[in-house]
């Protein structure tokens, strides 16, 4: 029902809001100012929208209370150098897919053959909680990311996902470069097998 999916929306927006104005702003480490920093008004609830439109819940006060805790330091996949490293290189010989992203929604706008041959299948149209092995990883991952476009035009990214084909959980390495005011272009290549330790950690936090 329509109506019903609009008013479950429009709380999930009253919560979010409620919860950046009880966050202390003088913490720019805190996730939620990141919605705060980086998304306007109307950008806010574009992201909202779209992620509500593809089942995805992101925000919710659960999931600012475990962002804004510290994350356990022996787990790699929550740490900054792994979710965006200072820097990154490609293995050479080895595929580099690339995909177009929209800024506000995250969408995938386009994404080549490689690209499709790399995470098994077309996520065009999807954004990346559809595929995210942990939205607390994304959700930290976007933080991070965003203020690194903002203030270089670029970053790198460990990007922990199911592929599409199979839901097998893969690692890419990915470089995101902002192409215009709400366009970023990226370049990925599985690096599966050089971080397989990662993979085969215990999912106890995922």
């Amino acid at each position: 029902d329509t109506d019903v999916a609009n008013g479950m929306l429009s709380l999930r927006k009253s919560n979010l809001m409620e919860i950046l104005r009880n966050q202390n702003a003088l913490d720019p480490s805190k996730v939620s100012n990141m919605f705060k920093d980086f998304f306007t008004k109307d950008e806010l609830e574009q992201f909202l929208q779209y992620c509500n439109s593809q089942g995805n819940d992101v925000i919710n006060p659960s999931v600012f209370f475990m962002l804004n805790k510290k994350p356990n330091i022996n787990d790699p996949r929550l740490q900054e150098s792994f979710l965006v490293p200072d820097t990154g290189s490609f293995v050479r010989d080895r595929p580099i897919g690339e995909f177009m992203i929209d800024n506000t929604t995250l969408a995938c706008l386009s994404m080549d053959e490689t690209m499709k041959s790399i995470i098994g299948g077309d996520a065009t149209g999807f954004n990346p909680f559809v595929l995210a092995c942990s939205q607390i990883a994304l959700l930290k991952q976007m933080n991070l990311g965003f203020r690194s476009l903002v203030t270089t035009g670029e970053t790198w990214m460990h990007i922990h996902i199911r592929r599409m084909c199979d839901m097998k959980q893969v690692i890419l390495l990915a470089h995101m470069q902002k192409v215009g005011p709400n366009l970023t272009k990226a370049r990925c290549q599985d690096v599966s097998e050089e971080k397989k330790w990662i993979l085969d950690l215990p999912a106890n936090f995922l």
